[in-house]
């Protein structure tokens, strides 16, 4: 399930997301910023989305913890952490 603000964005996310974690059946809330951005490299560009989260529910989610390849968590933090996925 996908929750979106009205207009401009959700201003108090982690409430909503509290709320959404009382609801039956769920088993993961991961808040998140979505954006469209335009990739390039080598004289070839590509659209592409980048999605922002924090680093303590990135920890949380097994699926992606645990499948990094190169690196690890420890260098995801503070204002300028990435994450490259495919």
């Amino acid at each position: 399930m996908n929750v979106y603000g009205q207009y401009q964005g959700l201003g108090d996310y982690e409430k909503v997301a509290a709320t959404v974690r009382k609801v039956p059946g769920v088993i993961n809330v991961t808040p998140m910023i979505t954006g469209q951005v335009m990739a390039s490299a080598n004289g070839n560009a590509s659209g592409a989305v980048v999605r922002g989260v924090k680093p303590s529910d990135i920890a949380a989610r097994d699926l992606i913890a645990s499948n990094i390849k190169a690196g690890d968590l420890s260098g995801y933090k503070g204002p300028d952490g990435i994450l490259l996925g495919s």
